[in-house]
């Protein structure tokens, strides 16, 4: 925010520059107005099926960043994240950055933030030496999303108003929820009966999606969906959430469960447990929020139940299943035997391009998937040097945000909630999870109240 109070040492901002001058607060009037027509426009292509060049939403997404001051364009960058699968979200990202410079001239303050990410970049190159074909151009848009966040890493000590950025999320993650839901519906005929009693899930028909089609995996969704849910729970440690703000929880959650997705069940169990966590200051705070926890499970069960009929009993089925992991701990099995093959494949990896055809070359033509293990993936594609050079880069990102401010135990759930979701899917081939990372940062940079207890 543009209107806060300037402490004298202001390489340790406190919770005041966040929450001062309320009465000021700008009214983000334009943006809001230009994303709504932003959305609209993803309306018309994906619901009423009018087709336009889908390089229109580019364009006019150039135009918001225009238009835009600090803290818009980080909340529009934010907003490709539910929007990464209705347009060139990487070229955008790009564009950003080239439009930010030219509109806050001499912004970057520390090159240090690019040296792990030159490392990374260095490492994938090499693998073009292999005998595969190698896409420059798929190269440079792989790392788009890491090189924005280095950007942002550079620009010193800005703060961010983590109030628009977390709501921003929400609201696309919610409206591109609501898009996927219209055009189930319209592939069953608006059968409601047939898609709220758990006869179809939101992301399933993810195989078969058309280019920019606003379509999602069901797992994808609803980690977009606990992610915007567990943002907006850390902005309320900062600013009282508004009426409209539990109702955007609610909605994410209802979508989330319309997914069926196992990881969302639990994921959401482990966002509730940690800000049950976060409140053990004291007896007063951890017995309201238990009973609140407990109240809003009980709305959610009865709202589901009266919405969505069956989708508990949907739910409760898929954990029966006699393989809980679908398929995903024996290609665990797979690809740890692939690693451990050759001292070249610890060492040196695939590199990001061609995965499963250049495990094939080897002869592992049994694996015919991706790794469903970020931790795993990053060894198979990088190695193990890879691997420490990607922790590296996070490690690196905490460490600028403790330089800055005292951080607490809400600022990481976050990046909790990514580490425990990328145990069972993508990290660095998923632009999706990388840009949350983006995300991540922002909330990091923000200052919580002390009370809540500091790691």
């Amino acid at each position: 925010m543009e209107n806060i109070v300037r402490l004298k040492n202001d390489e340790n901002p406190s919770i005041l520059e966040y929450s001062q001058v309320e009465s000021k607060k700008e009214s983000h009037s334009l943006f809001w107005f230009l994303l709504s027509a932003f959305c609209g426009l993803i309306f018309v292509r994906n619901v009423l099926h009018i087709e336009y060049p889908i390089v229109i939403l580019l364009v006019f997404f150039c135009v918001m960043a225009f238009c835009a001051d600090h803290n818009e364009f980080m909340a529009l960058a934010i907003s490709c994240v539910p929007f990464s699968s209705a347009f060139q979200y990487r070229y955008a990202l790009f564009a950003l950055i080239v439009i930010y410079l030219a509109k806050f001239p001499r912004s970057i303050k520390h090159y240090n933030a690019y040296i792990p990410l030159a490392l990374m970049m260095f490492w994938e190159l090499l693998h073009g030496l292999l005998d595969f074909d190698f896409s420059f151009v798929s190269y440079l848009q792989s790392f788009a999303e890491l090189i924005f966040l280095s950007f942002v890493l550079s620009l010193g000590n800005k703060k961010f108003d983590l109030a628009l950025i977390s709501r921003t999320l929400a609201i696309c993650v919610a409206f591109a929820g609501g898009v996927c839901t219209l055009k189930l519906l319209a592939d069953t005929g608006y059968n409601f009966v047939a898609v709220f009693s758990g006869g179809y899930r939101l992301g399933i028909n993810d195989e078969v999606a058309i280019s920019y089609a606003l379509n999602y995996n069901a797992n994808a969704l609803g980690f977009m969906c606990n992610m915007s849910v567990c943002c907006l729970l850390v902005m309320g440690k900062i600013n009282k959430l508004s009426f409209f703000d539990i109702t955007l929880i609610a909605v994410l959650i209802f979508i989330g469960f319309l997914t069926l997705s196992r990881a969302f069940i639990l994921c959401l169990l482990f966002v509730a447990l940690a800000f049950l966590f976060v409140s053990f200051s004291s007896i007063s705070k951890t017995i309201k929020s238990m009973v609140i926890i407990a109240i809003s499970v009980i709305i959610i069960i009865l709202a589901i139940n009266y919405f969505a009929p069956y989708i508990l009993e949907n739910l409760l089925v898929r954990f029966e299943a006699d393989d809980i992991s679908s398929g995903r701990n024996e290609l665990f099995v797979e690809y740890t035997e692939f690693v451990f093959s050759s001292v070249f494949n610890i060492i040196f990896g695939t590199g990001l391009q061609n995965v499963v055809g250049k495990v094939h070359s080897q002869g592992f033509i049994g694996i015919d998937n991706v790794s469903h293990n970020g931790i795993q993936e990053l060894v198979v594609v990088w190695g193990i040097p890879g691997l420490i050079m990607f922790c590296g880069y996070v490690y690196s990102l905490i460490a600028i945000c403790k330089r800055r401010i005292k951080l607490c135990f809400a600022n990481y759930i976050p990046l909790f909630l990514l580490i425990f979701m990328v145990q069972s899917t993508q990290i660095i081939s998923s632009g999706n999870r990388l840009l949350m990372l983006s995300v991540i940062y922002f909330v990091l940079s923000t200052p919580i109240k002390k009370s809540e207890g500091t790691l």
